[in-house]
């Protein structure tokens, strides 16, 4: 064991009393033995070190309390810590299935890849779902436009890199929500990134409790921080990756600014978008969504039919 490289996993975590046990113990029942646990608690205030303290007389699990700062600071902060040659993310609320260590860094090695993603399942409020197809038959390495088109599933979950090899690449501490996407693309623009098709990891879906992923506000602000990455040329993009990705944030941020009472904004949004967007399916979905949104009331039913299709698509029955 001594000759294997050490994996340092670094768990981020922000009042997640609840699931964080199932993420430290997914670890601890590892075929891969040669890692560390790194810690970040983001300034929690439901007693989550306390659930996880019997966990902290493993000399291998290190834990770090700082002031409320963001996932992406509490993640950086946990790459300064790591003394791992590879650094691995788990977020608090997932978990990794027991060879994920092992054959995420066998696949690595294979090909000398410094960054890879592995892929995952996704249980939805506790039940795996066992509609999602494994995406790719084969492990590959990306382009971009499988980041932009949305072809592989994106989660610092699934993520490992060589520590020394990530120079000065971090997480955008300024950025409240689509920050695995924009660290990708920013990744991409110096690193090759292997995708693994191997289920290895859990990720877990729920409206139970409040996530980045269903808070509007924060992702109408990172989409438009993105936008503006955009337009500056940050992610090194030739024309085609920058129509399209355009036309992504857009169509996301009309309806997000839907979902958050905006219908004004929504308008504006979708009318940039059906200037550079060609006229598809997609586009027709969201001129509906445009008229629609001059209905009274027309957020407050898009909430409720689309908490209703969530159980209808993914609730086991």
């Amino acid at each position: 064991m001594s000759n294997q490289p050490l994996i340092s996993v670094v768990i981020p975590t922000y009042n997640r009393k609840y699931t964080i046990q199932r993420a430290i113990n997914s670890i601890l029942t590892q075929t891969y033995k040669n890692w560390e646990i790194v810690i970040v608690d983001d300034g929690s205030v439901d007693n989550t070190k306390e659930e996880i303290k019997q966990f902290l007389n493993n000399s291998k699990i290190k834990y770090y309390h700082q002031k409320n700062s963001g996932v992406c600071s509490a993640r950086n902060f946990g790459i300064l810590k790591a003394t791992g040659e590879y650094v691995s993310f788990l977020d608090s609320d997932d978990e990794y299935f027991p060879d994920r260590l092992e054959k995420q860094l066998y696949e690595m090695l294979k090909v000398n890849a410094i960054f890879s993603l592995s892929n995952r399942l996704t249980a939805i409020e506790g039940k795996i779902d066992k509609k999602i197809k494994n995406i790719h038959n084969k492990n590959y390495f990306l382009s971009k436009l499988d980041v932009i088109k949305l072809n592989i599933p994106l989660s610092a979950t699934l993520m490992m890199f060589k520590k020394n090899k990530l120079g000065e690449i971090k997480f955008e501490e300024d950025l409240p929500a689509s920050n695995d996407f924009d660290f990708i693309l920013r990744v991409l623009n110096k690193i090759n990134v292997l995708f693994i098709k191997d289920n290895l990891n859990l990720i877990h879906k729920t409206l139970k409790i409040e996530r980045i992923s269903t808070n509007y506000t924060k992702k109408i602000k990172g989409f438009l921080i993105i936008e503006n990455k955009i337009e500056k040329g940050e992610y090194l993009l030739n024309d085609n990756e920058k129509r399209l990705l355009k036309e992504s944030i857009l169509s996301h941020l009309g309806l997000f600014f839907i979902f958050n009472n905006d219908c004004a904004s929504s308008r504006g949004v979708f009318k940039k978008y059906f200037n550079i967007k060609k006229i598809d399916l997609k586009y027709f979905k969201n001129f509906l969504l445009f008229v629609f949104s001059y209905f009274l009331f027309f957020p407050q039913i898009l909430v409720i039919l689309s908490k209703i299709l969530w159980r209808m698509k993914f609730i086991k029955k």
